[in-house]
């Protein structure tokens, strides 16, 4: 976390407090990688957050609360005090609500007219009005945190090449399973591909995303498989995938041809994204906009009478899609230290089986893009 950065933030925003909820601030400001919410744990919870970050601009700290249940997870936080409350357990009923409402009051026990900021699309209703109770100034935290988020330190550069270099690992088999097709499903080189992803994390890693083949190489809607499909010689496949490992994604995507060198279409949408993801990327310097590489990928399309699909791309960092994102109404200025992703594509007609996107994670530095993943594109091997 860069701490300057935020507390500066806090001071020019006039915040004495954030009380932060959501899964990628949490992680961000306690360097502790938030567990995904599902099971038990969760249910018995009520649905509620199970961990909460309270930043202190007074104290210039970071206060991470946390359900008991996730203190084993917290080996590696960052925050200056931890505090667990109790929701659940196997064989005494506990009242999770009331446990966070008493640490809660305690820890923020401070006169009227404090200003905190919170996330308002999140935070529960149990939290909110806890602090309207106290007499806290509410705002909303936003601002503040994409700000502060929006830089990269070392620390976290460093978190987001090891999600990169797991990633890399299922591309590469992918690469393998496209040049060494022996008539594999779409399921087969699923688990394979993710099974290279956990061999290289060192255990079962958060990996979301698609591998659309065939005729769903066409789909581009994110609902492409894999379905069990039987894959075909010549067939196209396309993987966007993004892993979470220790609070920090990678996303990115490749396309490849099975068992055969892409044929003379095939070969003519792969050229062209190839050219329309340069042409974006040769934008990602200090001082021009995000909307500038959204406005080089449109003109690398017209010349071939083609438009835009979707949006260029996004930041990535504790979240998969960060803002500000690379879209054509997106005027905030392009600076060193943020990571980004973009990710071009084209799509054939009904019935082609043709689908091209192009996606990589790219470093922004003092001297402009360097791309952080290492496989190559397939039609290109």
């Amino acid at each position: 976390m860069n701490r300057q950065r935020l507390f500066e933030c806090m001071e020019k925003s006039g915040l004495d407090y954030l009380l932060l909820d959501s899964l990628e601030n949490v992680s961000y400001v306690s360097g502790m990688g938030i567990p995904v919410p599902y099971g038990a744990m969760f249910a018995y919870g009520g649905g509620m957050p199970l961990g909460y970050g309270i930043v202190s601009a007074k104290d210039q700290q970071v206060w991470l609360i946390i359900s008991d249940s996730y203190k084993e997870y917290a080996t590696h936080a960052s925050a200056d005090r931890m505090y667990l409350f109790s929701h659940y357990d196997h064989f005494r009923k506990r009242n999770g609500d009331e446990n966070l409402k008493l640490l809660l009051e305690r820890l923020l026990d401070v006169p009227d007219g404090k200003r905190i900021g919170i996330e308002v699309h999140s935070c529960p209703a149990l939290v909110y009005q806890i602090l309207t109770e106290k007499g806290f100034l509410i705002q909303e935290a936003e601002p503040v945190m994409c700000y502060t988020r929006k830089v990269k330190t070392a620390e976290e550069l460093e978190k987001i090449r090891i999600s990169v270099a797991i990633e890399d690992c299922g591309q590469n088999r992918l690469l393998q399973y496209a040049r060494e097709f022996n008539g594999e499903t779409d399921f087969e080189m699923w688990s394979g591909i993710t099974q290279a992803m956990n061999e290289k994390a060192g255990k079962v890693a958060r990996i979301v995303g698609e591998l659309a083949t065939g005729k769903n190489a066409e789909i581009r809607t994110g609902l492409g498989g894999p379905d069990g499909s039987r894959v075909n010689p010549g067939d196209m496949g396309r993987m966007d995938i993004s892993i979470r490992y220790h609070g920090y994604w990678c996303d990115c995507t490749n396309t490849v041809v099975f068992g055969r060198k892409p044929d003379e279409r095939q070969m003519e949408y792969f050229k062209i994204v190839e050219e329309a993801y340069e042409a974006a990327k040769s934008k990602l310097y200090p001082g021009n906009a995000l909307c500038d590489p959204v406005k080089a990928e449109a003109q690398a399309y017209e010349k071939y009478g083609m438009k835009t699909q979707v949006y260029t791309g996004h930041q990535i960092g504790c979240g998969v899609n960060e803002p500000g994102r690379i879209v054509c109404y997106e005027d905030e200025v392009i600076v060193p230290g943020m990571v980004v992703c973009i990710e071009p594509q084209q799509y054939g007609p009904e019935g082609s089986g043709i689908g091209v996107r192009l996606e990589k994670v790219i470093e922004i530095t003092d001297k402009g893009p360097v791309e952080l993943n290492q496989f190559c594109w397939g039609h290109l091997t």
